[in-house]
């Protein structure tokens, strides 16, 4: 276009003849298929950023709406059933997250039941797995049976619909009778116990398997003493599992010292302790969850 409009009175970049009209003619023709080209490259990026839009308004919209289930499935719990104060808290790495803290009361004995579920993985398919979990738990707990067969039920149940390579850890502790807690683990850190009378720091220990990982599994349970002021905890490895600059987790020792040091607070001070002590030593890789119990 600009050698077809060459101003009058200047050189003529070629001189008038079949030349100048065949290259002005192929001028003209390579430029309207650059515009041609240019507008359908054009029209199929504003169809991608369209289609690619509304694809991401509809994930974050579902993501939105997993987070607010999520929610409501693990809602902060504090309360008190009989001689016991309860906190139970779930944090999760992202929108939707895999921990499950329980409190379920029940009519006659025992007088309740707290549970905490740490499914495997991140994210939604983590989620939707916990939200199953959940159901299969309460519906067990309609009833309350021993722990023993309620988790080889659960078990098999899980292993039935979940994914090969997802599992779930477990924890679990009740009233066992005076002065006495009921309580398991399914591939599960240790439960933590402060006692009152001593002011030491006890794990609780049961070596299982977690649940949904090999049909057929039986379980069992153990007891151990309880006495007024003291206190039990049961977390989750996101509280666990945090590393500082230098590589160095902050680990069960790091949660026992913090554990040991607040014992005496209120419960929302020492659950504001534990995951402060664990969020200042490094980055919160996954979900953080812990049930506080205290004897009264």
């Amino acid at each position: 276009m600009y050698i077809a409009n060459w101003k009058p009175g200047t050189p003529p970049l070629l001189s008038a003849g079949p030349l100048e009209q065949v290259l002005t003619s192929r001028l003209t023709t390579i430029a309207g298929a650059i515009v041609a080209c240019v507008s359908l490259s054009w029209a199929f990026l504003l169809s991608f950023i369209t289609k690619s839009g509304r694809h991401y308004i509809q994930l974050d919209t579902e993501l939105h709406l997993a987070h607010d289930i999520h929610r409501t499935l693990v809602p902060r719990i504090e309360t008190r059933i009989g001689g016991f104060d309860f906190l139970a808290v779930s944090s999760p790495s992202g929108e939707v997250g895999g921990d499950l803290v329980d409190v379920v009361e029940h009519d006659g004995e025992p007088e309740w039941t707290a549970y905490l579920v740490d499914v495997s993985g991140h994210g939604v398919p983590s989620g939707v797995l916990m939200g199953m979990v959940k159901s299969a738990v309460r519906m067990a707990l309609t009833n309350p049976s021993p722990f023993e067969p309620m988790l080889s039920g659960l078990n098999d149940v899980l292993y039935e619909v979940s994914q090969p390579q997802m599992f779930a850890t477990f924890a679990a502790l009740r009233p066992a009778g005076a002065g006495r807690i009921a309580y398991t683990l399914a591939g599960h850190l240790p439960i933590l116990c402060w006692r009152a009378a001593t002011g030491t720091v006890e794990e609780l220990v049961v070596s299982q398997v977690p649940l949904g990982m090999l049909p057929g599994r039986d379980y069992v349970a153990a007891e151990t003493s309880c006495a007024s002021g003291d206190v039990f905890l049961v977390l989750t490895d996101g509280l666990t599992e945090v590393f500082d600059r230098f590589d160095r987790e902050f680990g069960m020792e790091g949660v026992r010292a913090t554990f040991a040091a607040n014992a005496q607070s209120p419960l929302p001070q020492l659950e504001e302790a534990l995951l402060t002590a664990s969020r200042s030593h490094g980055t919160q890789l996954d979900d953080q969850s812990l049930i506080l119990i205290r004897v009264l």
